[in-house]
């Protein structure tokens, strides 16, 4: 009622009627001064405040396809608040998504990397934006040049508080749908329902734990997963397969887990070395020609190299280039679940130990790329299980006769610089230079 009426005065929940126009008046009168650009850029504001979140790579508002990159990694798509899932204009945001999804006049590959959060109707989220922006004008014209009485002023205090917790709420229930790339061309829809906004929870948190929840989004995966015709990613028939190609397949193909990260694979790919339930080999997998193998040791996820370079070998091909047993190791259980055994890898044939100590060592090369996995496990790694303090600096310099595409660097490089918070300068030299 006292939304409605413009001369109706609230004083400790004491009412009555004056000669005196109130806040709601003013109010009234300016909204139907607010400029609809305005609102738009208010709520486009409060969505992108209360999605952002480091659980995805928050990309709100693509105004193109290439704001959306073609990467393996975990994105969260924020579609602008016109776009929405109510009947008359989700054919409309449908399109969107699935051009956005085929790469318009380019290919994605990564479909399955991306996930979109829409809003069910824009009207409400338009609606508390014009209020609050009609407030914020009555507070400038009127109440901070001494035009309100003490009890409008109070109240204008309260609608003013009321309108800020009104948005972020109203952008909570607006943005309750996501979807994701289903097989084939079909789109996967979940409902988060209407949520209550809390301190310290984003709507990026939210999607994470729903798609987890239903088993869209896996941050963890059981080794035994990889080896297992469920996932459709190794054939019993084949004696190995490429690490790089299973890292590609779980950001190409929809009909797979979601994962947020190679991490995840590095883990699961640890996880399962140490059972043996599967080996890791670093070389020539098509010749089965390997400079390294490792099967029932301790490999640290750092350690597993995702490049095509990298080979998982069925346990009969592991044990025979390492002369070790076929049987898995049982894993250790804990409270988080199967994890390996703590204690050092048993020592392999290696030169006679010399006594002595060396307090620093430097190590200078010229590195082929191919090679990069190799540098690690031959010398960085044993120097970090020495405990020694390990410092790289890299130097890389990259040329290329038919040249480097922009979006290359800028979009690819750049970006994930950024994402791993690398302290790496990114500098391309142009012809002029």
């Amino acid at each position: 009622l006292g939304k409605r009426l413009y001369y109706l005065e609230v004083e400790a929940e004491q009412y009555r009627f004056t000669v005196t126009l109130n806040v709601n008046a003013n109010r009234v009168d300016q909204e139907a001064n607010v400029d609809p650009h305005q609102v738009d850029e208010l709520v486009k504001e409060e969505v992108i405040k209360q999605a952002r979140g480091n659980r995805f790579r928050v990309i709100p508002y693509p105004q193109e396809i290439r704001d959306v990159p073609d990467q393996p990694m975990l994105a969260l798509v924020v579609l602008p608040h016109n776009l929405t899932w109510e009947a008359d204009s989700r054919p409309a945001t449908e399109a969107r998504i699935r051009e956005i999804l085929t790469g318009g006049t380019t290919f994605r590959s990564c479909k399955n990397s991306l996930a979109f959060l829409v809003a069910e109707r824009a009207s409400p989220l338009r609606s508390e934006a014009r209020t609050l922006l009609a407030l914020e004008a009555v507070d400038r014209l009127y109440g901070r040049t001494g035009k309100l009485a003490e009890s409008q002023k109070r109240d204008l205090e309260r609608l003013l508080s009321d309108g800020r917790k009104r948005l972020p709420q109203a952008v909570w229930n607006a943005y309750r749908f996501v979807v994701t790339a289903g097989e084939g061309d079909s789109l996967q829809v979940f409902d988060l329902g209407h949520q209550l906004q809390r301190q310290g929870r984003t709507l990026a948190d939210a999607v994470w734990e729903h798609l987890v929840d239903k088993e869209r989004l896996a941050p963890r995966l059981g080794p035994s997963q990889l080896t297992s015709d469920a996932l459709r990613l190794w054939p019993q028939d084949q004696e190995l397969v490429n690490v790089r190609t299973l890292k590609e397949a779980f950001a190409q193909y929809t009909y797979l887990p979601m994962i947020p990260s190679g991490s995840v694979l590095q883990t699961t790919i640890s996880q399962g070395v140490y059972q043996g339930l599967f080996g890791y080999g670093i070389g020539k997998g098509e010749e089965k020609k390997f400079d390294v193998v490792h099967f029932k040791v301790q490999a640290p996820p750092e350690a597993i190299d995702l490049t095509e370079s990298a080979w998982l070998l069925r346990t009969k091909l592991a044990s025979e280039l390492t002369e070790k047993p076929i049987e898995p190791i049982a894993p250790s259980v804990g409270p988080s679940g199967p994890r390996p055994s703590i204690g050092p890898p048993p020592p392999g044939p290696g030169p006679a130990p010399v006594s002595g100590l060396y307090h620093r060592l430097e190590v200078e090369s010229d590195l082929d790329w191919h090679k990069w996995a190799d540098f690690y496990d031959g010398v960085v790694k044993p120097l970090v299980q020495s405990g020694a303090d390990v410092k790289l600096h890299v130097k890389l310099s990259a040329d290329s006769e038919k040249g480097v595409s922009q979006n290359t660097v800028d979009l690819v490089i750049r970006e994930n610089v950024a994402q791993y918070a690398l302290s790496a300068e990114v500098r391309p030299v142009t012809e002029e230079q």
